[in-house]
């Protein structure tokens, strides 16, 4: 975008490009079917199961879960590691600061509060859906203002929006959301404009 954009004419230009790009996905022709992240679930209601039977502290448990977590996330780390041209020791570094290093990134930190969060709830069963929840909903709250969601994630992710010191808001119901975007608006010198 060019920087001579006035930022009224940014941000509708922002807007729109999100909105196509939506759009362009939603309706593509060569849709990939999604298929349910069946052994995710599987590995995580294990490894849930198996962290209900420890008579370990809640940090125990929790360093416990950040190794299941780099656990998961190695291929990942490995393919950006070496995207971004990073040496074996730097990666070394990283990982033995994973959860440190995770907590400072605006979506994969609350990603990984999420998951600490659901797996010290004893007995929680694991479903599908609930890694594409727990994946876009960090996404979401890691760089937006206001995240509107269900009970259940919206309670974990509120445990780890306050636990890292965030300001993202999260709300159950899209009505209860307005007035503080519109305060939010307004404060940018916005004007929330009402149908009508």
């Amino acid at each position: 975008m060019p920087p001579d954009f006035p930022p009224d004419m940014a941000t509708l230009h922002r807007a729109l490009v999100s909105a196509s790009a939506l759009i362009d996905v939603m309706l593509d022709m060569e849709h990939i079917p999604a298929q349910a992240p069946t052994r995710w679930t599987a590995a995580n209601q294990a490894f849930s199961d198996w962290l209900d039977t420890q008579p370990l502290d809640s940090n125990q448990k929790r360093n416990s879960i950040d190794a299941f977590l780099m656990n998961d996330l190695v291929t990942e780390i490995a393919e950006e590691a070496l995207k971004g041209g990073l040496t074996i020791d730097q990666v070394r570094v990283w990982m033995e600061n994973g959860g440190k290093s995770i907590a400072l990134t605006p979506g994969l930190g609350l990603y990984r509060e999420m998951m600490q969060d659901r797996h010290l709830k004893v007995g929680l069963t694991w479903r599908p859906s609930d890694l594409t929840d727990m994946i876009y909903l960090s996404m979401a709250a890691g760089y937006a203002d206001v995240v509107v969601c269900e009970n259940s994630m919206g309670a974990s992710l509120n445990t780890g929006i306050k636990r890292l010191h965030r300001n993202t808001s999260v709300f159950r119901r899209l009505s209860d959301a307005l007035p503080t975007i519109e305060t939010m608006l307004e404060s940018r010198g916005l004007r929330p404009t009402t149908a009508g």
